[in-house]
């Protein structure tokens, strides 16, 4: 989820829970029901960790990030195929 602190944007992670539209929004229709884990730590000594629930989150305000080498890419078994192009295409060096 993105969060704009006077346009200085933060990334946070969160967990999708519900999707929902809004009949009176038609420009932001969908909307969101999300998860956020906080960890904090207080003076490298006392740590706790909260789980927040947010509602009526604008599709706007998410961005979906494919974790690493997780994409189609990585698949073993993904298509590839040898390019072949011809010589001829390329400038000749002089």
């Amino acid at each position: 989820m993105v969060i704009d602190d006077d346009n200085d944007y933060h990334m946070v992670d969160c967990q999708v829970m519900e999707r929902y539209e809004r009949e009176d929004d038609i420009t932001n229709k969908h909307r969101y029901v999300v998860k956020i884990d906080v960890k904090k730590t207080v003076e490298n000594a006392t740590s706790f960790h909260d789980h927040y629930l947010i509602i009526d989150v604008p599709r706007g305000a998410i961005e979906f990030i494919e974790k690493p080498y997780t994409s189609d890419v990585f698949l073993k078994n993904a298509f590839r195929h040898e390019m072949k192009l011809p010589d001829e295409i390329f400038p000749k060096p002089e």
